[in-house]
């Protein structure tokens, strides 16, 4: 006689979720949709993440109910934090007739998904995007609020594996037209809701008057009081303190975080002008150091997504609208990766990443740039590489610097061909074209972005003549890959 048949059901559980393990997340799914016996089975490998928003609204059963069936297996939050300006009171009765929208219980989601930049998760469910009305079509909502169900939530009741969380701000029309802030000049909204330096005073004055201040004051209340997070990513973070940051259980909060993700609201003001040419935008990237930086004793991993638009990093050599990386190099003891997103490398962040040789595995720079002046009180990618390799980084076995295309004159910066180029253009991009020809003929050559800010109106705009000096000079990649050679021995040394 033959083997009886084998099945998947009958495998033992523990078998089938190390088997479900392995599967591609859509096969999970599928796998999953096939019998309420492989939905209970699965439904750790499956159930991971729930989407909500600030106005999402459950009835205490509906609650209690997700809770109870889900609550086990979700181990990642999402949060998109809908904002609005002061508008009128909108009646009561129009009030109850508007959709409270609902929470998603998402199926999915990777291991290593949660600060993927490819991230595209179907977070849409909750909103509602369409073409004709856009997010906002139905969340009509005059009055910012924060619902219990989101309260709970934020807070992770009932909720005893969640380690992860993502809170993003979608402020309406992107903080344009109606009241956002309270100013002289009448301009409402856009950069000018951090259009001057506030004090703690200032802050709790506006968290009065306005509600969208007041809702993310208590937003961040809510995320200070879950004791299970340690990995927190901010998405589109707007350039405001809030009286929550100076209380005690932020501080708690952020002692216990391993990973920290902060992504910089930016914009302009329709008339050129940038977030970072208003004194409370420079003032806020400085304040990150008091408000997140100082009390992060326990993070592994840091990243730091600037606005591509508005400097964060640089040389009061040579920008007028800056703010220093001022991670503080007393800060931040055990940290092992350092990611850092559309920043101008500085004086303090080589001091930063000099003063964690000792912990310090990785370091990524994502279209980051050298301040654009030969000057010696600028720091060069040289002094960077040189100043980490020095500093004897035994652990360090990844950095990388990641561009995209690097310009070297106006045409290649801006796509537009000049009918009758001067002296000068032509010798721009015949210089340019050489640098393109020797890495051509050697790929190991690497192009560093150098850049500066705009006095006036605060844009970053790429420093053509740096950028091909130092590359003709060579010093820059002389030093890269004197680290690039540590970094292997590095890695051989731990492989061994």
């Amino acid at each position: 006689m033959g083997q009886p048949p084998i099945f998947l059901s009958g495998f033992p559980l523990e078998m089938l979720l190390r088997v479900a393990t392995h599967l591609p997340l859509q096969d999970r799914l599928v796998l999953s949709s096939t019998s309420s016996h492989f939905r209970r089975t699965l439904a750790p490998t499956v159930f991971r993440a729930i989407s909500f928003t600030n106005l999402n609204e459950f009835d205490t059963n509906s609650f209690d109910r997700v809770t109870f069936t889900y609550g086990n297996h979700v181990q990642h939050l999402r949060f998109k934090c809908l904002l609005f300006p002061n508008r009128k009171r909108q009646s009561p009765a129009n009030e109850q007739n508007e959709d409270q929208g609902e929470v998603v219980i998402e199926e999915g989601m990777e291991d290593d998904e949660e600060w993927d930049d490819e991230e595209e998760e179907e977070e849409e469910e909750i909103i509602d995007e369409d073409e004709d009305g856009g997010m906002w079509k139905n969340w009509k909502k005059l009055d910012n609020q924060l619902s219990e169900t989101a309260i709970s939530l934020l807070q992770g009741k009932k909720l005893p594996h969640v380690r992860s969380f993502t809170v993003e701000f979608v402020p309406e029309r992107n903080f344009r037209g109606e009241t956002w802030v309270h100013d002289e000049y009448d301009v409402r909204g856009t950069i000018y809701i951090s259009q001057a330096i506030e004090t703690m005073e200032d802050v709790a004055a506006s968290e009065t008057e306005f509600l969208w201040r007041s809702t993310m004051a208590e937003v961040w209340r809510a995320i200070a009081l879950n004791p299970s997070i340690t990995s927190l990513e901010i998405r589109a973070l707007p350039p405001n303190y809030t009286t929550a940051w100076y209380e005690a259980p932020w501080v708690n909060f952020l002692s216990r975080l391993e990973r920290l993700s902060i992504g910089l609201w930016g914009g302009d003001n329709s008339a050129g002008w940038r977030s970072n040419t208003t004194d409370g935008y420079i003032d806020f990237l400085s304040g990150l150091k008091d408000h997140f930086y100082n009390h992060a004793q326990n993070l592994q991993s840091l990243e730091i997504i600037a606005d591509a638009g508005s400097a964060y990093g640089g040389s009061e050599f040579l920008f007028v609208h800056y703010s220093p990386l001022n991670f503080g190099v007393e800060n931040m003891p055990k940290l092992r990766q350092v990611r850092l997103h559309n920043c101008f490398h500085d004086e303090l962040l080589r001091e930063f990443i000099r003063g964690h040789s000792t912990t310090l595995e990785s370091v990524d720079l994502v279209n980051c740039r050298g301040p654009g002046m030969e000057d010696s009180e600028v720091t060069s990618w040289a002094d960077l590489f040189e100043a980490t390799r020095r500093s004897k980084p035994l652990r360090l076995n990844h950095f990388a610097v990641t561009n995209g295309f690097v310009p070297m004159t106006h045409e290649e910066e801006y796509g537009q061909i000049s009918k009758n180029p001067d002296k000068e253009t032509k010798k721009a991009a015949r210089e340019a074209k050489m640098v393109r020809e020797r890495m051509k003929a050697d790929p190991s050559l690497k192009l560093f972005h150098y850049g500066y800010v705009d006095d006036k109106y605060g844009m970053v705009f790429s420093g053509w003549d740096v950028i091909v000096k130092r590359f003709k000079l060579g010093k820059d990649q002389i030093e890269y890959n004197l680290l690039m050679d540590l970094v292997k021995e590095n890695i051989a040394r731990t492989t061994l």
